[in-house]
């Protein structure tokens, strides 16, 4: 043990020089050319990166300098903090102690801290910074991967937490320390040597091949550009169009050039007057990741193998029932049976709601054919002539910054918060934004939002737990910080940025997770903020989005941009209304194209491993209500939440899930006599137990009885079939 401990000494030594050699290296590599506001400030040394991490609680403002991380000092960093993780098991294996739940298992959790914390930054920074700090990324998760195998395998350090878990089989614990203890009986519970190999081997190649999938899925965005003419484009603002032009202009192209970003679709398709160049747009995104170099069928397939096959290792007949059993949900059959029944139960409101745009598209047009591309745009126009606004009415009235000052007020009112924006304090970059939050005059969390589409960010929006908290011995609460990431189109500098009603609601989403990860109060590290089941992780974001749809929430920020007029109350109901018009179709792609598509990827992946999306196509084919296009239509080659992500993956009914328990807690609190009683009961009984306790049963002492799915379909506003 001591000539390990000897190597590991001088093999830290060694990695402190390679990282100071590290930091002085100016050399160009693929990374580097991703240009970012960041790289104009001093980067850290490796030492620097590790200096920060351990006093990061001793400062006063307790947050950590993402602006001066980069690739090379991140990696060199993380190989500082394992090599010192290695060390501490090694001493702690070589001590002689009679092993009992504070020298062994809470031992142990107050060692993994900066390993975990590191890996958790890696992760917020990846995810914002996708390209730059795509390789470092996967290697960083690949010697993790590696060394938690090797930990595992750690003979004396098994032996002790079990020894700790038999002594306190029968022993009454506090229901934090009696599931902290569980935890760690999982992860010493290993199968056969061949078995364990295996699985490692498994996971590194997962590893590859979902950063290959996300890889492709970015490289395609960015290197597909969709030409349009001027008179292609009628119906786009002149902030779209001026979007348009500039990216032309960067590549020596006369017209107009859109990379099919999501944000660019969702406008193009709601906006655009031609059924052609809806189509041109909606054709390149439904082919990313399923055509040319950057293909995804084969890493679908191969993924769906290895799942498999790991599930086969653990004893499960297939991935989604190993997936969630790990879950709240009680089982892949009560699981599959709840989104088949909300399946048919959306499936019946979206014929009626497809046949009626069909029959309002016919009357304008004589043509009665209704193809994906069109969906939107006619269902804008009858949704203007049904409630009486447009979103392009309501455009004037969001601003982004109005929206986010008052919701920001909205919180601080129902969670008894101050939420400061500190401009004192860096962010990823120059067009982030920095907060503190305050509670009894203290501070007690801090928020990154980075609310903006940019180069070389992932698509989509999500939060992460960058700095985690903790209680220590005397009980005293250590800050977390969180990071909220969405990509809005900024307008050009000195012009007003506009929010969709949607992006509205995805702001509060994203927060709503933000608030469970930085108002958890939960004492061990490893269960605070947002470690639940995944298939609850949902609810409190799902919960906060409820806030934006209040009328005299909407009339304190929604003035005209111009006019200085507040918005007049038609359009306030048209806000609220706009965001339910035609849920059915909404639901229909969540249950069937989503959450039941995703569960039978993982319960027969020998049925898809001919062609994925071939297999797609045949599953959703008897919900499809539109009329055929002559072009592969496919969600799986972008599918990141289910090939990329390790929750979502057979999990994605997380999301309808979460919604039944939002819709019913949010429903009680509006019929509440006394709502602030209420919002006590959910923070402290649900938003910041973390994973010390049951959700579930934190989310029934609110109500005080059993969860109610009635509450979703009443919200709606869906007809129930006969």
């Amino acid at each position: 043990m001591k000539s390990f401990k000897v190597f590991l000494m001088v093999a830290l030594l060694v990695l402190q020089n390679e990282a100071m050699a590290a930091s002085c290296d100016k050399s160009a590599s693929e990374s580097k050319k991703v240009s970012t506001q960041a790289d104009q400030i001093n980067k850290f040394s490796a030492e620097e990166v590790v200096r920060e991490l351990k006093n990061l609680y001793r400062r006063k403002d307790k947050t950590f300098r993402m602006d001066r991380l980069s690739p090379e000092n991140l990696e060199a960093a993380f190989d500082l903090v394992l090599a010192e993780l290695e060390l501490k098991i090694a001493d702690f294996s070589a001590k002689q102690l009679k092993p009992n739940f504070r020298n062994t298992i809470v031992k142990l959790e107050d060692m993994f801290r900066d390993y975990a914390q590191m890996l958790i930054i890696v992760e917020s920074i990846s995810l914002n910074q996708t390209k730059l700090y795509k390789e470092v990324e996967a290697n960083i998760t690949k010697k993790s991967k590696e060394f938690d195998d090797r930990y595992r395998k750690n003979e004396i350090i098994a032996k002790r937490v079990n020894e700790v878990v038999a002594s306190l089989q029968n022993r009454k614990l506090p229901e934090d320390s009696r599931r902290l203890l569980n935890e760690y009986k999982k992860i010493f519970s290993r199968l056969d040597e061949a078995s364990e190999k295996r699985l490692l081997e498994i996971e590194l190649r997962l590893t590859e091949l979902a950063d290959k999938f996300t890889g492709n899925v970015l490289e395609a965005t960015e290197k597909t550009f969709v030409e349009f003419t001027e008179a292609e484009l009628k119906g786009f603002s002149k902030e779209m169009l001026e979007s348009g032009k500039d990216l032309a202009e960067q590549n020596g192209n006369p017209n107009y050039l859109f990379n099919p970003i999501v944000p660019v679709l969702s406008k193009a398709l709601s906006s655009l007057e031609l059924s052609s160049s809806r189509e041109k747009i909606y054709r390149a995104y439904a082919q990313l990741g399923i055509t040319s170099e950057f293909n995804n069928r084969p890493i679908i397939k191969e993924i769906l193998q290895l799942r498999q096959e790991k599930a086969k290792l653990k004893s499960f007949n297939n991935f989604a029932e190993y997936s969630i059993s790990e879950k709240a949900a009680p089982s892949l059959e009560v699981v599959k049976s709840f989104l088949e029944d909300l399946r048919d139960l959306y499936f019946h409101n979206a014929k009626i709601e497809i046949a009626k745009i069909r029959a309002y598209k016919e009357k304008a047009t004589g043509d009665s054919k209704l193809y994906a591309w069109d969906y939107a745009y006619w269902n804008e126009k009858l949704m203007k002539e049904e409630i009486g606004i447009s979103e392009q009415e309501l455009k004037p009235y969001l601003s982004f910054y109005s929206f986010q000052t008052a919701f920001h007020k909205r919180l601080e009112d129902l969670y008894g918060i101050e939420i400061v924006e500190r401009k004192d304090l860096p962010s990823f970059d120059s067009e982030s934004q920095s907060f503190e939050i305050r509670k009894d005059g203290k501070s007690y969390a801090f928020l990154y939002a980075d609310s903006f589409a940019k180069s070389g960010k992932r698509s989509g929006a999500w939060m992460t737990e960058m700095i985690s908290g903790y209680r220590d011995k005397r009980g005293n609460r250590k800050i977390p910080t969180a990071t909220i990431n969405l990509n809005i189109m900024r307008a050009k500098e000195g012009q007003t940025t506009f929010m969709s009603p949607n992006e509205a609601v995805t702001y509060a989403h994203e927060f709503g997770h933000a608030l469970h990860a930085i108002l958890s109060n939960a004492r061990y590290y490893s269960q605070f903020g947002t470690r639940v089941a995944w298939d609850v992780v949902e609810v409190p974001s799902q919960f906060n989005e409820n806030l934006v749809l209040d009328k005299d929430f909407i009339k304190s920020f929604a003035v005209h941009h111009e006019t200085k007029e507040v918005i007049p109350d038609h359009l306030v109901d048209g806000f609220i209304k706009s965001l339910n018009f035609n849920a059915g179709y909404a639901g229909l792609r969540q249950t069937a194209y989503l959450g039941l598509l995703d569960l039978e990827f993982h319960r027969h992946p020998d049925m898809v491993f001919e062609d994925p999306v071939a297999f797609e196509q045949k599953f959703v084919e008897p919900y499809n209500l539109f009329d055929k296009a002559d072009f592969q239509v496919a969600t799986s080659g972008k599918f990141n939440h289910i090939f990329t992500n390790g929750g979502y993956s057979a999990g994605y009914y997380s999301y309808k899930w979460a919604e039944i328990i939002e819709a019913d807690v949010f429903r009680f609190l509006s019929q509440s006599k006394d709502p602030a009683k209420v919002m006590d009961d959910w923070i402290k009984k649900v938003i910041s137990i973390g994973g010390s306790s049951d959700f579930n049963q934190g989310v029934e002492s609110v109500l005080g009885r059993k969860i109610d799915p009635s509450a979703l379909v009443e919200r709606a506003g869906l007809e129930i079939p006969k």
